[in-house]
């Protein structure tokens, strides 16, 4: 049995989240404990409350790194409830307690007594479909039997799947992405004979459908493309633009000091409405993106490309187990856009849930497949200048939002050479401008002989990319505006075709499901790119019409040799750069096999003021790391995301090969062999 709790003190909790051993001490009983097996008992706080009359605890002490626990105020505990005050991350949960025979017999022997239980530290995401967790607690004699105090120390104890998901590898290509459908279509469009600019579209449009709240024609992105014959990088610019007629004035402040709870750290603003609902939609720039990448480097029909797309639409969205965790989240908004309603939620304003031991069932995405129909028959154009656009203008001023046609109809995405940078043995092509491309360069400019010629990472290289990663995002939070960015609804792809030529490409909503808000006449989930704005006048990335944001996507391709190597992204927010770094470090500089660079455990550092550790790279690394800055141990879980979620497409110059693999994590994520 498990239980969910808030922190109550945020303070403390923001100090000491790398806790892993607490200390609690235990009020002394009055006659002896009852009914107690001298065998191990499973004991729940919710069953412990009702098994005691009185409960009382005090948290003396954290035995992890000498620090105060975060459990400080855990002596709440009454008979008629326990609280927990854990921790300050989203969720916490309380796993099954596994009381040891060694605590049965302390507190018959010695008349010591449970009170209540705390759970912290590694554990403080709780478990996840693809962890098995549980709680050991062992009971320690005092010294002195005189004593009116024992401890019980709780220890945490991993009992994990080992996932794994292995590199593939064809002789035609491969595609990358984060859900399996996507990559296959676009792994058949590599079959038919289309290159990787084609797979790249097809997968695109189609994850757009099988994925819509992390990316879809409502948001923009970035895409990098390496030509093998002739060795150019190029990147495609198709990010989201504020309204022209978009008036700040009409995003104040809230009163206090009440920060946004999304993925920024700006101050809140009335309403939420920078974040949810129709004023918070930006200009999209998805469909001008690729459309421009159709242009100039596609060889199949545009209609044709988007064909699977609208097959998949026309079927309705597969509503499985990872839809209705996503939609749990984001159903309280969604609830309040009747279309958006329809699509994910049940009559009850909760989320669909998958059928037991039956087909998949399947969502009706409402107007979206004659969308698809009208842009493969029509065109891009007719998107911002057509049917469409008026459709899309018609529905966003009807919710209240500013953009006109005219905001559709000036939109252009541009194409520029790509960003090198020069790393040891590679060359890094990274998007330019306004993402996370020149920050990475930074980083690599000061931790660039950090990583080993061969093997993986050791303690001194970690420690050195942290402190690589905590200068480089401190300047571009200081120069260029960002803030305190976490996870988003990103999605990346690459792709590799059987003449070597490269895609990397990230698109996204911004947040998850954006807006929260689908439009009617179109089916399409829109963006909440006013969001990555900040809402206070006078900063670099302040609000402001006709603006475009600074964003954090991070595609690229890598260069060895003369010849494009492999391209790799990732989805994350903040957390995508330093992933990026890290993975195309293993594979680029160090050597290592996209199967073990794959399952290669990270840090991450992106601006918080403190490094997260995977606790899988063990305590030296760790510890080393906290002479620099704050720790916080953080499992590489399903959910929630403590870390970016990156995929590559490897063209293999010894074999002729082609290698990818895609984020372990993702339930859906597959690499596909042409």
């Amino acid at each position: 049995m498990s239980r969910a709790y808030e922190s109550r003190d945020d303070n403390a909790a923001r100090m000491n989240r790398a806790c892993a051993i607490t200390v609690i001490k235990l009020q002394p009983m009055r006659r002896r404990a009852r009914n107690i097996s001298r065998r191990h008992r499973v004991v729940s706080l919710g069953h412990a409350r009702h098994r005691h009359r009185t409960l009382h605890t005090e948290c003396i002490q954290c035995l992890c790194r000498g620090n105060g626990c975060v459990l400080g105020t855990a002596g709440k505990n009454s008979a008629e409830r326990i609280e927990c005050v854990a921790t300050g991350c989203i969720q916490t949960r309380v796993v099954d307690l596994f009381v040891a025979e060694t605590a049965c017999e302390i507190r018959q022997n010695f008349g010591w007594r449970l009170g209540g239980l705390g759970v912290i530290g590694s554990d403080l995401h709780g478990p996840s479909p693809f962890q098995r967790r549980s709680i050991g607690f062992a009971a320690q004699k005092s010294r002195d039997h005189n004593s009116r105090e024992a401890s019980i120390v709780t220890l945490l104890f991993h009992h994990r799947w080992d996932l794994k998901k292995p590199a593939v590898r064809g002789p035609n290509g491969v595609v990358s992405s984060q859900h399996y459908i996507a990559a296959e279509i676009g792994a058949e469009v590599l079959r038919a004979g289309g290159n990787a600019v084609d797979a790249a579209i097809a997968t695109s449009f189609a994850i757009s459908v099988v994925e819509p709240w992390m990316s879809g024609l409502g948001g923009g992105g970035y895409m990098q493309i390496a030509l093998a014959d002739s060795n150019r990088y190029r990147t495609l610019h198709f990010g989201m633009r504020s309204p022209a007629k978009l008036d700040p004035a009409d995003y104040p402040l809230a009163k206090g000091d009440a920060m946004s709870g999304d993925l920024f750290a700006w101050p809140s603003v009335v309403e939420d409405r920078n974040i949810i609902g129709y004023p918070s939609i930006a200009v999209p720039g998805q469909v001008a993106g690729i459309a421009l990448a159709h242009e100039r480097y596609a060889t199949m029909p545009w209609s044709e490309l988007l064909q699977p797309a609208i097959d998949l639409a026309k079927q309705g969205l597969p509503i499985t187990w990872n839809m209705s965790l996503r939609c749990l989240g984001a159903a309280k908004e969604l609830k309040r856009f009747p279309a958006s309603k329809a699509v994910y939620l049940d009559d009850h304003d909760l989320p669909l849930q998958p059928a037991q031991g039956k087909d998949l069932p399947l969502s009706p995405l409402g107007n979206l497949p004659g969308t698809l129909e009208r842009l493969a028959d029509a065109g891009p154009e007719d998107f911002y200048k057509g049917d469409l656009a008026e459709a899309l203008v018609e529905d966003l001023q009807e919710g209240g939002n500013k953009m006109e046609a005219a905001d559709l109809a000036a939109y252009e995405a541009r194409e520029t050479d790509s960003l090198p940078i020069p790393y040891r043995n590679i060359i890094v092509h990274a998007a330019p401008d306004m993402t996370a491309g020149p920050t990475m360069a930074r980083v690599i400019e000061l931790a660039g002989d950090a990583a080993p010629e061969n093997g993986a990472p050791d303690t001194a290289t970690f420690v050195q990319w942290a402190d690589a990663l905590d200068k480089a995002y401190q300047e571009r939070l200081d120069t260029m505006g960002d803030s305190a960015e976490q996870d988003g609804c990103t999605t990346h792809l690459t792709v590799a075709d059987k003449n070597g030529n490269l895609v990397s490409l990230t698109q996204t909503l911004l947040s998850v499901f954006g807006s929260r808000v689908t439009l009617p006449r179109t089916g399409l989930l829109m963006n909440n790119g006013i969001y990555w704005f900040d809402p206070r006048p006078g900063g670099p990335n302040s609000l402001a019409p006709g603006k475009k944001a600074l964003s954090n996507m991070c595609p690229a391709i890598v260069e060895q040799n003369g010849k494009p190597y492999f391209a790799i992204g990732a989805s994350g927010g903040r957390r995508i750069m330093p992933a990026v770094f890290q993975v195309l470090s293993m594979i680029g500089v160090s050597g290592m096999s996209l199967d073990n660079a794959a399952h290669q455990p990270r840090i991450d550092v992106c601006g918080e003021g403190r490094c997260t550790v995977d606790p899988a790279l063990g305590s030296e690394v760790r510890d080393a790391i906290a002479e620099l800055m704050p720790v916080f141990d953080g499992e590489h879980t399903v959910y929630p995301h403590l870390y970016a979620c990156p995929n590559v497409a490897l063209a293999d110059p010894a074999t002729g090969d082609f290698t990818g693999f895609t984020h372990v994590m993702t339930p859906p994520s597959a690499t596909v062999a042409a």
